[in-house]
């Protein structure tokens, strides 16, 4: 019982704390600034899938966890080049 009190703690503060980096992405003070936030709003998500397939007890949500955080990676990658270099590739 107390972990299902700390586990729904913890949505919230995901649900909040993803609410706060979607209004960066948004309302960004710069271009750096809502890149860095869309990666923070997609680590919020990747730590809501792993509370999910905590609270579910299956490992098909540790897949689209895992599989979040590759492509996420390479988007932050290939978002933070084009905005230094002008494009992706070069």
């Amino acid at each position: 019982m107390p972990h299902d009190f700390v586990l729904s703690i913890a949505i919230v503060w995901m649900v909040i704390l993803l609410a706060v980096s979607l209004v960066l992405v948004i309302a960004g003070p710069s271009r750096l600034a809502q890149i860095l936030a869309f990666d923070m709003a997609t680590v919020m998500i990747l730590g809501g899938l792993l509370l999910l397939a905590l609270s579910r007890r299956s490992s098909f949500d540790l897949d689209a966890a895992l599989m979040l955080a590759i492509f996420s990676f390479g988007g932050t990658l290939a978002a933070t080049r084009y905005y230094r270099k002008g494009t992706i590739f070069s």
